[in-house]
Parts: structure tokens; C-alpha cells; sequence
């Protein structure tokens, strides 16, 4: 009788430590084998994690098409928080934009944002010339205002006069160069999503790079000629969506 006893008092702790042993087996199997990452999900993400941080800040533009310069900042801070540049803060510093002439020997110089104070600038480049920094808030109002003020009425816009709108605000948006750095990925997004918002379809904004800065060399000195045709190539290519 002690024998069956003790045979059934074992079964029964038994029992009792495997439902209490349970959850701490649980525990590791979640954390070392079900949850670990596995390396040919690295690249998904890495992607993923991008996505998320632009639907972060999806929309930047606000109900009825509207700007402001807290969603602007809001965007540049999570577009570029990782950079070693401060991002969601406008620049301290005049700046130029630089790029290349077409004489081989300067193949090796790249389009970007130069500090005015550290810069060498000879005839090596062509450089884009853009607002003082005392003048960034400002212009940058205006220039919101402006898009405001016109995207309201948006529906009784042609096709022209809507591309005429979104490219007069990209052009003044470049001129003005609110941050540091950023202002190109930051602008091409934005002007994806006002095209999208005027024309009432997805457009996405994604000339090629030399192309575009062409068109931004032109658009500052007048001329929105190539800018225009750009953004008229991307309603084209987006027109069957």
C-alpha cells in the first residue's frame, strides 16, 4: 500500500512540475527559437523598418490637401533621424548646391549641399544658389501659404495650372533649403504626394537623379521648363494606375 502511494504521490509531483515548469519552457522557446530572427529575413527587415518610418509621417500633407511647417519639420526629423546631420531643424548655415559641369576630369564630384563657410567652389562645378538662412522661415511660410491658398481650390484647376502649382512650390521649396541636408528626398516625397492629392490618383515623383537636379539648376535661375516636363513624364507613367 505505501508502494502505491509513494507511486502516486510521484505522479502527482510530477505533475505539478511540469505545468509549473510549462511557462519557463514557454519563455525559452519564445525567446531563442520562435522569436529569433532568421537571416533570410534580414533584408525584409531592414525594408520593413524603413516602411514604417514613412508611414510615420504619412501624410505630410494634412485634410484637404493643406501644409504646415510642423508637418514639414515632423518629416525631415523621421526621414533622416538616423543621419549624422540634426534632422527636423532648419539649417544654421548658407549653403550652395553643387553638381558637376559636363568635362569628364569632374566625373568624380557629386550633386549636394556645401557649407558656404567650408567650401571651395571654382569652375569645377556649377553651383544653385539658395535663401540666407536668416530668411528660412519666412520664405517658407509664404511658399506654404501659397500651396494653401491654391490647393483649396485645386478642383477647378486644369492640368496645366495644377502642374504649374506643384512646381512652382517644388522650385521655391528647393530655393529655400530649410534643412541642411534632405531637402531633395524630403521634396521629391512631398511633391509625390501633392501630385497625388490635386490630380486624385498615385503618382510617385522618381525622375532620374541628374535629370532632376538639371531641372532644379534651371527651375532656381527661372526656368521651370524641365521641371514641368517631369512632373507631366510621372502623370504619364502613373496614368493607367
Amino acid at each position: 500500500m505505501d508502494f502505491v502511494d509513494n507511486k502516486q504521490l510521484m505522479t502527482i509531483v510530477g505533475a505539478i512540475l511540469s505545468v509549473c515548469a510549462l511557462p519557463f519552457f514557454r519563455h525559452l522557446y519564445l525567446k531563442y527559437i520562435e522569436n529569433k530572427p532568421s537571416v533570410f529575413f534580414e533584408v525584409f527587415d531592414k525594408t520593413f523598418t524603413d516602411l514604417n518610418e514613412q508611414l510615420n509621417i504619412a501624410n505630410i500633407l494634412q485634410k484637404g490637401g493643406v501644409l504646415s511647417t510642423k508637418r514639414i519639420k515632423y518629416a525631415h526629423e523621421i526621414m533622416f533621424q538616423s543621419m549624422a546631420f540634426q534632422s527636423g531643424t532648419y539649417r544654421d548655415s548658407d549653403v550652395i548646391i553643387i553638381m558637376p559641369t559636363n568635362n569628364p576630369s569632374n566625373a568624380e564630384i557629386e550633386v549636394g549641399t556645401v557649407v558656404v563657410s567650408n567650401s571651395q567652389i571654382g569652375s569645377a562645378v556649377k553651383e544653385s544658389k539658395v535663401l540666407y538662412k536668416k530668411e528660412i522661415s519666412i520664405a517658407l511660410e509664404k511658399n506654404i501659404k501659397m500651396w494653401n491658398k491654391w490647393v483649396k481650390q485645386s478642383s477647378k484647376l486644369n492640368e496645366k495650372s495644377k502642374v504649374d502649382l506643384a512646381s512652382r512650390f517644388h522650385t521655391y521649396f528647393m530655393i529655400i533649403h530649410p534643412f541642411v541636408d534632405g531637402n531633395g528626398r524630403l521634396g521629391r516625397r512631398l511633391l509625390s504626394e501633392q501630385l497625388s492629392y490635386i490630380f486624385g490618383k498615385h503618382i510617385e515623383f522618381k525622375p532620374a537623379s541628374k535629370t532632376y537636379y538639371d531641372s532644379i539648376n534651371k527651375a532656381s535661375s527661372g526656368d521651370e521648363t524641365l521641371l514641368k516636363q517631369l512632373i507631366t513624364n510621372s502623370l504619364a507613367e502613373n496614368s493607367s494606375t
